[in-house]
């Protein structure tokens, strides 16, 4: 049935901005955008299935000079796609 399933997508975007000045770098931090997405069954009875992901593309942060690790880790994240599967039951 079309209504045991539920989805969602996610886009994260983070625009560009000015490196920070105060830390000696110069220049711009490129934008930035990740996408998320899950599917869901809801045909079992008080039970949720998901399987999911967050960044499916793999997107790496954009460099900023001004930290040590080569991004702005305020801003953005480093953590790369990541999958999941997860279950959930109602009483």
């Amino acid at each position: 049935n079309v209504t045991d399933w539920q989805t969602a997508l996610r886009l994260n975007y983070i625009g560009e901005y000015a490196d920070d000045k105060d830390a000696g770098a110069t220049g711009t931090v490129d934008s930035m955008m990740t996408v998320d997405m899950n599917v869901s069954y809801v045909g079992f009875e008080h039970w949720t299935l998901t399987v999911g992901g967050t960044n499916l593309f793999n997107e790496d942060p954009p460099f900023s000079a001004a930290d040590f690790v080569g991004y702005d880790q305020t801003t953005h994240s480093a953590q790369g796609a990541f999958w999941y599967l997860s279950s959930s039951y109602r009483f």
